[in-house]
């Protein structure tokens, strides 16, 4: 069978099959294609010093190259810049004029589809045999380091430095630090906090980035800030200053829920900060009550660990246990299984929620 396929025909075959497999994928190729004029207008382009070949010069050798996968072009597209473009990598054998593209798939794909009729590219000469497979192998097995959230938000700061202030990434990423700043926590990585000179200055942090974001999605401003505000007062003295992811996300779901059923009105505006005492009555370690709800919700559920749910659901049902003058927000047909006294045999758990131990007998 022969694996070898020229990029134009690779491009048709998306053009075909990607509106079945990328949902709306026709408005948001029109966006891309837009989007792209708007960029070439202010006078943006792809950049120089390399070779730049039409798009028939070019195939893959899919005995070497993973299939091409229309939602990663379609990535590609909506965030297309030309001028961060990098070209192509492909390898010219002595018998052919053609250039099999090594490394940049769907860099190639996607420009193709934007409309540009060459590409730039860096091209290797040499009659080695298995030369393509091995450049790939390299290219994709070298432990290659992608930005992960933190190293994103710090760009979306500077960019809101330098006067960027109309994405909705960007104003966000703002809020976000203004809050944890307005809250006296430093929003770092656990390695940079161990690393003197370098950590923030205040007393507490918190090192994930995702739970950050997804917090105010779910809570908005005021929920992340009054969230924050309870966890430092409450478990603020343990594990050198670090507020617990999980008490966090459990915190944001019931507000979530509560906003959803339109309930938040009804509760004491102290919320937060009341339940947390309560569960600090119960286990005075948020470390433990978070590792602990991880073994009890998996005990009691069957199924693998969802944080949010697990964590807001723990948080709710020892609220009540402890004798809580509100009624927080819940799932239907979602429990941690505290109100029956059924705990899990994990030690953690047995230590964490202790006092319901068998609490039907009683």
């Amino acid at each position: 069978m022969n694996k070898i396929k020229m990029l134009v025909d690779v491009v048709n075959e998306v053009r075909k099959e990607a509106p079945d497999d990328v949902p709306n994928w026709s408005k948001r190729y029109a966006e891309a294609i837009v989007n792209l004029k708007n960029q070439l207008r202010d006078g943006k382009s792809l950049p120089k010093g390399v070779e730049d070949h039409p798009l028939k010069d070019f195939a893959f050798n899919y005995s070497v190259q993973r299939d091409v996968r229309a939602t990663h072009v379609m990535n590609i597209m909506k965030k297309f810049d030309p001028r961060v473009c990098c070209p192509v990598s492909a390898v010219k054998r002595s018998d052919s004029d053609i250039l099999y593209i090594f490394d940049g798939q769907h860099r190639a794909v996607a420009l193709s589809l934007l409309g540009y009729k060459s590409i730039p590219v860096t091209i290797v000469e040499t009659d080695q045999p298995a030369f393509d497979a091995e450049a790939f192998e390299i290219v994709n097995d070298s432990g290659i380091l992608r930005a992960g959230t933190e190293e994103i938000h710090r760009c979306l700061l500077h960019r809101y430095k330098m006067g960027e202030i109309e994405t909705e990434r960007v104003a966000t990423a703002h809020k976000v630090q203004q809050i944890f700043d307005q809250c006296k926590i430093d929003l770092e990585p656990k390695r940079v906090r161990k690393s003197p000179g370098k950590c923030g200055p205040n007393k507490h942090y918190f090192s994930h980035f995702d739970y950050a974001y997804k917090g105010i999605k779910m809570a908005g401003e005021t929920g992340l800030h009054n969230a924050l505000d309870a966890i430092k007062n409450v478990y603020g003295d343990e594990d050198g200053g670090e507020i617990n992811q999980g008490i966090f996300i459990g915190l944001m779901k019931q507000y979530q829920m509560g906003a959803e059923a339109k309930r938040l009105k009804r509760l004491p505006e102290d919320w937060m900060f009341k339940m947390l005492e309560a569960t600090k009555k119960v286990c005075s370690s948020a470390t433990l009550i978070h590792s602990a709800t991880k073994k009890q919700w998996q005990y009691a559920n069957g199924v693998g660990w969802d944080a949010p749910v697990a964590m807001g659901h723990m948080l709710r049902e020892v609220y009540l246990l402890e004798d809580g003058t509100f009624e927080p927000s819940y799932m239907p047909n979602v429990t941690v299984k505290l109100f029956d006294g059924d705990i899990a045999p994990d030690s953690e758990a047995q230590t964490a929620f202790n006092k319901y131990l068998n609490r039907k007998e009683k």
